[in-house]
């Protein structure tokens, strides 16, 4: 049925925007190896993988198997791999690590082990494509955390 007022889709917003640039991102700097961590599949993987391959690490299964994308199940606050590749990716992920919403163990440090663990994964002077929620510090419980600014540049800072 056609509804003359639908709109065509969704072209706006942060997701779509953070989706576009950091793809982008990746195509500009052609790393060898990309691997993203949680990320919306039909975004950010789903673009990425319009162009190049990704290895795709979550806690949550894929149902299907698509070209250029392989899975990996995996839950990233748990030490996985070092010097592994020279670009990660994480768009609004991490703010749920430890959290339990998405099948995962509660703890109180999920996102700074997630971090570490991520961070770990990078080869020296490979890029991280990172983004949580920003704003009074909180955890919304079963939700997700917001970060302010200043925890996360001291939170990198101590990381490097």
């Amino acid at each position: 049925m056609y509804i003359k007022k639908n709109r065509a889709g969704i072209s706006k917003g942060q997701y779509f925007n953070q989706d576009l640039l950091v793809a982008q991102k990746i195509f500009q700097n052609n790393p060898l190896k990309h691997v993203d961590i949680g990320s919306r599949i039909d975004g950010f993987v789903a673009h990425v993988a319009s162009f190049r391959e990704i290895e795709i690490f979550d806690i949550r299964n894929i149902e299907n198997e698509v070209e250029n994308i392989k899975f990996v199940q995996a839950d990233m606050t748990s030490p996985n791999l070092i010097d592994y590749c020279d670009s990660v990716s994480s768009l609004h992920a991490i703010e749920h690590f430890g959290l339990g919403r998405y099948g995962d163990t509660l703890d109180v440090n999920g996102h700074l082990k997630g971090i570490e663990n991520i961070t770990a994964m990078l080869k020296n002077g490979g890029k991280f494509h990172f983004s949580v929620p920003i704003g009074e510090p909180c955890v919304e419980f079963n939700v997700h955390r917001i970060f302010s600014i200043k925890y996360l540049l001291e939170l990198f800072e101590m990381t490097n």
